[in-house]
C-alpha cells in the first residue's frame, strides 16, 4: 500500500519504516511505534487480562491461576466441568487444551503447562461456541473471522492419512512462519483427537464427516478461517472495541467465543478468552 502511494519504504533490523525523518512510521509485524509497552505486557498475561475485562463488566470465563495439583482440583470442583487449561503467557494456542471433562486429561494438560517458565497454569470455565478473531485498529472494529480447527473432510474412500496429504498439497500450506496456512501433522495431538473420535490414521471416514485433528482453531496450528466481517452483530463489535480500549492497545486481536457471531452476546452468551497485543493477520488473509 505504501509503494502504491509513492511513500518511501525501508527495512532496518526487521523493522519496517514507512516515510522519512520525524514523520516516519515504524512497524514490527503488528506492533507499531504507538503500541503501549504496558498494554502489551498486560494482554500477554492472560490471567490479568481476564481480571481487567471481567471487572469492567465484559463477558469472560471464570478463571484462576494454579501452581499445584490440589489447588487445581479444588478450582475445577468449584467451576464444574468442562474446563480449559492454558499457559499464562504464550500465544498461538500453544499447549491450550479446551473441553476437559475428566481428571486424566486434566492432569496431562496441567503437567505439561506447569513446566513452562511461569510455573503456573490458568484454568478457565469452557465456553461452547465457535472461535472468532476480531481485529480492532485505533479503537475501531476492522474485520472478523471465524476460525476452524485443523482437520479433514471424509470422502468415503480415502484414509485419514491420505486426506491429510491431500490437504497439505494445497500450495497455501507450508511450515514457514510466513506461510498463508500451516501444514497439518499427524502428531500426538492429532492422534489423541482421532482416538476420541474412535478413529486411527488408517480409518476411512464417511463422506462429509469432518475429522478434528486439533483442539484449538489457531491458524498457526493448521486451522482455516471464514470471513464474517459482514455478519458480526453490533453488540459483539462494540464489545471487541471496548476490550481493546480497556487494555490500551492500538492494534488488538480479540478472541471471542460464541455460537453465532450474527447474534448479540447479550442474547446467546459467549465470552472473550484472550486479547492479543501483536495479532497475526493470516486469519484475515
Amino acid at each position: 500500500s505504501a509503494y502504491e502511494r509513492g511513500w518511501p519504504v525501508t527495512i532496518q533490523k526487521k523493522v519496517l519504516h514507512i516515510g522519512w525523518g520525524a514523520a516516519r512510521k515504524a512497524l514490527d509485524s503488528s506492533f507499531t511505534g504507538e503500541t503501549s509497552a504496558i498494554a502489551t505486557r498486560t494482554s500477554r498475561n492472560k490471567h490479568m487480562t481476564n481480571d481487567l475485562l471481567g471487572e469492567a463488566g465484559l463477558p469472560v470465563p471464570r478463571s484462576a491461576l494454579v501452581r499445584d495439583w490440589p489447588s487445581l482440583q479444588k478450582k475445577v470442583q468449584d467451576f464444574g466441568w468442562p474446563v480449559v487449561i492454558k499457559p499464562t503467557n504464550l500465544d498461538q494456542g500453544v499447549d491450550v487444551v479446551p473441553g476437559i471433562r475428566d481428571e486424566i486429561r486434566l492432569r496431562q494438560a496441567f503437567d505439561k503447562v506447569i513446566t513452562h517458565k511461569a510455573g503456573a497454569a490458568l484454568v478457565e470455565t469452557h465456553i461452547d461456541g465457535d472461535d472468532h478473531r476480531i481485529l480492532v485498529v485505533n479503537g475501531r472494529f476492522l474485520m472478523a473471522v471465524r476460525r476452524i480447527s485443523g482437520g479433514v473432510h471424509g470422502d468415503g474412500s480415502k484414509t485419514v492419512m491420505q486426506l491429510v496429504d491431500d490437504v497439505n498439497a494445497d500450495p497455501r500450506r507450508g511450515t514457514s512462519s510466513r506461510s498463508l496456512l500451516m501444514s497439518i501433522k499427524l502428531d500426538d495431538e492429532a492422534l489423541s483427537c482421532l482416538k476420541e473420535q474412535a478413529l486411527t490414521p488408517e480409518s476411512i471416514p464417511k463422506t462429509g464427516r469432518f475429522i478434528h485433528l486439533r483442539r484449538t482453531a489457531n491458524i498457526a496450528t493448521g486451522g482455516t478461517g471464514e470471513d464474517v466481517t459482514d455478519k458480526i452483530h453490533p453488540d459483539n463489535r462494540v464489545l471487541a472495541e471496548r476490550a481493546a480500549r480497556i487494555l490500551g492497545l492500538d492494534i488488538a486481536g480479540v478472541d471471542f467465543l460464541c455460537r453465532d457471531i450474527s447474534r448479540s452476546w447479550r442474547d446467546i452468551g459467549g465470552g472473550i478468552c484472550e486479547v492479543n497485543a501483536q495479532p497475526g493477520f493470516r486469519p484475515h488473509w
